[in-house]
């Protein structure tokens, strides 16, 4: 479930064991002053960022017992290296993008191709050559993937979150 608001979002994920996480988003400066194990005054600090929100909205940040100070970090979207023999990266190291479903669905991808590669070479420099083209192959992806997700971050928590809705909408038709 997600909810948004001008430059604030709240998103709730249904966890295994019967748990949901409720995720809080908006944009501002770091809090380096605020310590999440003061549980009140975090949640004192939310309800007002969230002043005016429906009240079970609202119910879903009055009933966290813990929080956990997350800023979000992306690397760049054509973020890539140079091929090492013998290394490479996958998932969010090789690829850290905003939390919108893309990331953890590439790197289960990227584990089979990765895998596939592996099984297919034959030796030394066809192993070598084999993880370079997956790499080719995953940069050209995340690439895709990265531009699209911080695309949707900037719209779904901005001054016009329905925009981005409506325009979600429109591709899903």
């Amino acid at each position: 479930m997600a909810v948004y608001g001008v430059n604030r979002a709240v998103v709730a994920q249904r966890n295994s064991g019967g748990h949901v996480k409720v995720y809080a988003q908006f944009r501002t400066e770091l809090h380096k002053d605020l310590d999440p194990s003061g549980v009140e005054a975090v949640r004192a600090r939310l309800l007002a960022r969230f002043d005016g929100w429906a009240a079970p909205v609202l119910d879903l940040l009055r009933h966290g017992t813990a929080f956990v100070d997350r800023p979000l970090y992306a690397l760049p979207v054509s973020h890539t290296w140079a091929h090492v023999p013998g290394v490479t990266l996958l998932g969010d190291a090789a690829h850290l993008m905003p939390p919108l479903g893309a990331g953890a669905n590439l790197a289960l991808l990227e584990g089979a191709e990765l895998a596939e590669a592996v099984v297919a070479a034959h030796g030394p420099g066809e192993l070598d050559d084999a993880v370079r083209a997956f790499e080719e192959r995953m940069w050209a992806r995340a690439a895709r993937w990265a531009e699209i997700t911080a695309a949707g971050l900037e719209r779904l928590v901005s001054p016009d979150p329905a925009a981005a809705v409506a325009l979600f909408d429109e591709v899903q038709a």
